[in-house]
């Protein structure tokens, strides 16, 4: 079984996860402290939530696979890399610009975050 935020004590992944809405920080907490691997790509969209832009009104956790993250979600490639280097802290990864480009669908995004956390 993955092991997640190992690295990181309960007060640091608190501090990682400052300004973020406290779901996402208990999330997190859930992760760390249970690797449940049905809650990876919870967390994974919960901080990608994070950085869409103001005024944007959808849930991520309640969108479809197929919601196209630009044009359905509108996620810039700003707001995508600020996500992909907050996942690289938490998850102490490396996130290559080739695979956030791939990334169309929230779905890839999904199935990216469990096939890279879940195989480790």
């Amino acid at each position: 079984m993955a092991a997640f935020f190992q690295h990181l004590t309960d007060e640091q992944l608190r501090h990682e996860l400052r300004g973020f809405p406290s779901i996402t920080v208990e999330a997190a907490l859930t992760l760390q402290a249970n690797a449940a691997p049905a809650q990876v790509s919870a967390v994974v969209v919960r901080i990608l939530s994070f950085y869409l832009p103001r005024g944007a009104e959808a849930d991520l956790t309640t969108q479809p696979d197929a919601a196209r993250l630009r044009e359905d979600l509108g996620i810039d490639s700003l707001a995508l890399s600020e996500a992909a280097f907050k996942l690289e802290e938490l998850f102490d990864m490396r996130v290559e610009n080739a695979e956030l480009a791939e990334m169309q669908t929230l779905g890839d995004l999904r199935k990216f975050a469990e096939r890279r956390l879940l195989d480790r």
